[in-house]
C-alpha cells in the first residue's frame, strides 16, 4: 500500500490473529450503509439511555470492511469520550499495552448519505497528510470495534488500518 511501515504495523496489530500476507483480502468489499447494517445485527435491541458515556467493546475481529468514502481533508485528535473508548478497547483486549498508542488521530470521510469519524493507525496518519487532498475517494479498510451511547445517542466506532487512494 504505502510503505513498510505501514504494512509492518498492520501485520503487527493483527499478527496474533492470523494475519495473512494479503490481509486487505480478508476485508468484505461493501458500502458504509451496508457495513454499518451488519455491524449493528450483532448489537443488542435494547433501548439505552446512558447518562454517562457507555462503552461498548463487539469483541469480534472479523467486522472488517472495504469501503469507498470521500476525503475531507480534516484530521483531528478524537475528542475525550472517544479518546477514552480507544485506550479502554486497547487495554481490553490487549492489556500488556502493545497497541497502547496505536490510534491517536481520527480522518473525516463522507458517504453519499453522511460524514463520520473514522480512527486511524498512528503509522498511516502522514500518508493521510501527504497524499489525500479534500473530495478524494479512497478505499478505506476499516473495522467495527464497538459504539459509545451518550443519552440516546449512538456513536458506532470504527478504526482503519490503511487506505487506497483511487
Amino acid at each position: 500500500m504505502h510503505c513498510k511501515i505501514t504494512i509492518y504495523c498492520l501485520l503487527l496489530v493483527f499478527a496474533s490473529y492470523g494475519q495473512q500476507e494479503n490481509w486487505q483480502d480478508t476485508y468484505t468489499i461493501s458500502t458504509y450503509s451496508k457495513a454499518l447494517k451488519r455491524c449493528k445485527s450483532f448489537l443488542p435491541n435494547d433501548s439505552v439511555d446512558c447518562t454517562i458515556p457507555c462503552y461498548n467493546y463487539i469483541g469480534l475481529f472479523d467486522l472488517k470492511f472495504n469501503v469507498v468514502v470521500q476525503y475531507e481533508d480534516s484530521i483531528a485528535v478524537p475528542d475525550e469520550n472517544r479518546a477514552k473508548y480507544i485506550d479502554r478497547w486497547t487495554k481490553t483486549y490487549w492489556p500488556n499495552g502493545e497497541f497502547q498508542d496505536l490510534f491517536k488521530h481520527q480522518i473525516l470521510v463522507s458517504t453519499t448519505n453522511e460524514q463520520l469519524w473514522i480512527m486511524i493507525q498512528e503509522p498511516t496518519h502522514e500518508f493521510y497528510v501527504a497524499e489525500l487532498q479534500k473530495g478524494d475517494h479512497i478505499e478505506l479498510y476499516i473495522m467495527f470495534v464497538g459504539t459509545i451511547v451518550i443519552g440516546t445517542e449512538t456513536q458506532y466506532i470504527f478504526v482503519a488500518n490503511d487506505f487506497l487512494k483511487l
